[in-house]
């Protein structure tokens, strides 16, 4: 099931997740520098060619973890993408930063928000170096197109909460 900006936001304080915020991409420069914690991205612009606002189209996020001044920075995409221009413009100062480029949600599902608040979730609970933690999380998953459905059942199993996800 697609998530609103809400319900992420509301995740987040259930579930103790440090999210900054959630902002489209071409937004994120209106973002000020933090220290710790995740921003959920959404791959579409704020607004449409007619000046619209858009709903968006599919959730991204980054972590930071700049205490004791280690300037570390991780970039999840459930598809695998590369992160956008406008996210590596923001994150250039974590040069290097680590991403996945492994699909981990099936792309004919809609739970991009899930993995996200998931991603961050483990990120934020888990101890080790950030590039340990996101190893770890990427660990969690099944690859390949003939085991990745089996994604969903770990959404399932960790966030318990059936009734909110998309089977398909």
């Amino acid at each position: 099931m697609t998530l609103s900006n809400i319900q992420l936001e509301q995740i987040a304080s259930d579930y103790r997740i440090p999210l900054v915020t959630i902002s489209f991409k071409d937004d994120l420069k209106n973002i000020k520098p933090f220290h710790y914690g995740g921003v959920i991205v959404n791959l579409q612009d704020s607004k449409d060619s007619l000046g619209k606002q858009n709903q968006g189209t599919h959730y991204t996020c980054f972590f930071i973890d700049n205490r004791k001044n280690k300037k570390q920075a991780i970039y999840f995409d459930p598809l695998g993408f590369i992160p956008p221009l406008e996210v590596q413009n923001y994150l250039q100062k974590y040069i290097p930063y680590r991403y996945n480029i492994q699909m981990i949600q099936p792309p004919t599902n809609d739970d991009c928000g899930w993995f996200c608040a998931y991603c961050l979730w483990f990120l934020s609970h888990t101890h080790g170096s950030l590039d340990d933690r996101f190893k770890g999380f990427l660990s969690l998953w099944y690859y390949g197109k003939d085991k990745i459905h089996n994604n969903i059942s770990v959404l399932h199993h960790f966030w318990g909460k059936k009734k909110f996800f998309n089977d398909n």
